[in-house]
């Protein structure tokens, strides 16, 4: 079936919508796994892969965080400075304007945090969007510090990495490749599977855990979000 290419602001060559299904980094969010109906850039030395949501991003958005201005889509070099809202490393392209040192990532520009989660996956209380902190604190699942705009409980008086909080359902962990790892309740585990984290050795404090029931192998939040070097 031919194809058009099209021109959008998301890059600088123009663009063919494909039906193919690859296995890629995304141009646009920077995530790896499978792109389904994307886009991909076909000039010479440039053979770059979209999700189609990514390429279809708009030059323009008003974010709920950032109301002063709206705010354009770029793929000029950042300065080393993380996403203001999530906290991970910049990659173009982004969403700033001109004037204003204000940056998010295409994911936290297209989906934005919601001021208020109700039924988090990570906590048993209902969590609220911090937009700063006059205060390092740590995060409750990850325990690294968090500086930028974060989710708290305001019962418990614990805090959340932005993208602590937006968990996968399945993830495939480097050190139990044999299998996904799928999130589930810890609740829901049988009698005889394990209940320990099998990297760090704790119980998860949390209500939720990455499970293999293949293997019986299980992981804590922490530990998935940030697996440990295997010991030969």
């Amino acid at each position: 079936m031919a194809t058009t290419a099209v021109n959008l602001p998301i890059h600088e060559h123009p663009l063919f919508p494909s039906a193919r299904c690859m296995i890629g980094e995304c141009g646009g969010c920077h995530v790896n796994g499978y792109i389904y109906n994307g886009y991909f850039c076909n000039e010479p030395f440039c053979f770059i892969w979209f999700h189609k949501e990514c390429a279809e991003a708009p030059a323009e958005i008003s974010h709920s965080s950032h109301r002063q201005h709206p705010l354009l889509l770029t793929n000029d070099s950042n300065d080393g400075r993380p996403c203001d809202l999530c906290g991970q490393k910049l990659l173009p392209p982004c969403y700033r304007y001109s004037t204003c040192e204000f940056k998010v990532d295409l994911t936290c520009a297209m989906k934005p945090s919601p001021p208020a989660i109700e039924h988090p996956l990570c906590h048993h209380h209902s969590l609220v969007f911090l937009k700063k902190r006059e205060e390092k604190v740590s995060c409750e699942l990850c325990k690294d510090s968090i500086a930028r705009p974060s989710y708290s409980c305001l019962e418990c008086d614990v805090y959340f990495h932005v993208n602590c909080i937006q968990l996968s359902k399945e993830v495939n962990h480097p050190c139990h490749s044999a299998h996904p790892l799928k999130l589930i309740p810890s609740e829901s585990l049988t009698d005889d599977a394990e209940t320990t984290c099998l990297l760090c050795g704790d119980i998860p404090a949390e209500n939720m855990l990455y499970h293999c029931s293949v293997c019986n192998f299980t992981s804590c939040l922490g530990c998935t979000k940030n697996p440990q070097a295997l010991l030969l």
